[in-house]
């Protein structure tokens, strides 16, 4: 993918979300690029090693209690520059969720969705 269109997707997604007052922008530093996003979201702050970061976050939680069921959005959006004189093609971005989930009952369920 072009680094413009990427750049310009990524513009989007952040102009289309919400500002807050709570807003904490945070720029970290990676080999090749440079990532910028909010740290007040639910996810916190990220782990930079080379060119990816992670995030861990440990308050993301769902829980029903059998009331039915019980969804949960997180939104994270990440501002990524190539640096300077460096020559790396950024041509694909990869994602992972994990989760755990703990069922209690007969009839439960649980499922995972994530959307880049």
């Amino acid at each position: 993918m072009d680094i413009s269109r990427l750049a310009g997707l990524l513009i989007a997604v952040a102009a289309s979300l919400p500002l807050t007052a709570n807003a904490m922008l945070v720029t970290q530093m990676g080999d090749d690029v440079v990532f910028s996003y909010d740290e007040s979201s639910p996810y916190g702050k990220g782990t930079v090693v080379g060119n990816s970061i992670s995030f861990d976050p440990d308050n993301i939680r769902a829980e029903s209690m059998g009331a039915g069921a019980v969804e949960v959005e997180a939104i994270l959006a990440i501002d990524i520059w190539i640096k300077p004189g460096s020559s790396l093609v950024l041509d694909s971005i990869d994602t992972r969720e994990l989760g755990d989930y703990t069922l209690f009952g007969p009839g439960t369920w649980a499922s995972a969705e994530l959307s880049t």
